[in-house]
């Protein structure tokens, strides 16, 4: 009876969506055991029968014959946005505000995730902890994190138990700016087996001599992996996954190789983790680059500017870009209250 009753109070306790309509619902019991799963009605025996066996922590998904024929698949709903904050104060304040902007203007309600050095993790949960999060906010220490390759690629360290349990998940750089609510979108991507990113320039972008190949046409080529130049890379800067057993071998190769490369040339080059990142995905084609895409304006601040983007331009996600970090920060801030003095107009 212990077992049963643990069980039943995992589903009761968690959020799940219904595949197929991908719908979140709410599950309730009522005292005579019928059970309603969004337009499902059920019992306990069905439900007991629909227990996988492997241990409650570990169950993010389990299928259920109702009616005795109907099936319905129902996947937890655990979502998780985690960020990586390194070295200066400037990416500290760009990460409380894009915290903020999540809360604010998000509707965000569920755990966030910040990866930072040892030195700094006291100093940014106490700069955090005026956000009002409470136990939804969690500090990871990352290592190594001695350089910038370091802080680029702690990202793909996703094998921490806080991130092993959520589902789905969505990493963000420090500099992006949410101003819609994000739900719907991870509720309707909660069954992909692909990585989603935001397309951005060509893979094939500058030429044989130049340096530039952000998203590794290069490493595609001396690799032999077909590719078409004329196609769109990806930006690493959001990354958005179901869970962390899906895609950690591809994050764990794009860590080696990564690594490795800089090792067989002798430095570590301006170019980091985005290369690898296309290479990889798009070489085990485990990655999707439209729907992203939808949610995420990737905008360029004009040189020596602080000119914000048309707030009327409201999909989800804006990526500050091509500006330092300081003028970045005062961007954001200045994108921020922008939509404050919107949202105050329209209430």
């Amino acid at each position: 009876m212990q077992n049963t009753q643990q069980w039943f109070d995992y589903i009761l306790n968690s959020q799940w969506v219904v595949l197929g309509n991908n719908t979140l619902i709410q599950p309730q019991r009522n005292s005579d055991g019928t059970w309603i799963l969004g337009d499902i009605i059920t019992n306990d025996q069905e439900i007991l029968t629909a227990r996988p066996l492997t241990n409650l922590q570990d169950i993010k998904e389990f299928q259920l014959v109702h009616q005795s024929w109907k099936v319905a698949i129902f996947k937890k709903y655990k979502p998780i946005i985690y960020f990586c904050a390194f070295g200066k104060d400037a990416i500290f304040e760009c990460v409380y505000t894009s915290i903020q902007s999540l809360i604010e203007f998000g509707n965000w309600q569920h755990e966030i995730v910040v990866f930072t050095a040892e030195n700094t993790k006291e100093y940014l949960q106490d700069k955090l902890s005026s956000l009002g999060l409470g136990n939804k906010l969690h500090m990871i220490t990352i290592l190594p994190a001695t350089d910038t390759l370091d802080w680029v690629m702690a990202r793909y360290r996703i094998n921490h138990p806080i991130l092993q349990q959520a589902q789905p998940l969505l990493y963000m750089d420090t500099d992006i700016i949410c101003n819609a609510p994000l739900d719907d979108f991870f509720i309707k991507l909660i069954d992909s087996p692909l990585v989603h990113a935001c397309q951005e320039g060509l893979i094939g972008e500058g030429s044989p001599q130049s340096g530039g190949y952000w998203y590794g046409w290069r490493l595609m080529q001396e690799d032999n992996v077909p590719f078409n130049p004329q196609n769109r890379g990806f930006s690493a800067g959001a990354l958005f996954f179901n869970n962390v057993k899906s895609v950690l071998p591809f994050f764990e190769m794009i860590l080696q190789s990564t690594y490795g490369f800089m090792d067989k040339q002798g430095y570590r080059d301006e170019f980091y983790d985005q290369r690898f990142t296309n290479y990889i995905l798009f070489k085990f084609k485990k990655v999707e680059i439209i729907a992203m895409s939808k949610l995420l304006n990737l905008y360029r601040i004009p040189p020596e500017t602080t000119l914000i983007p048309n707030g009327n331009q409201t999909l989800g996600l804006v990526h500050f870009l091509n500006a330092s970090t300081e003028n970045k920060l005062i961007t954001m801030k200045k994108y921020v209250d922008m939509l404050r003095l919107r949202a105050n107009k329209q209430s």
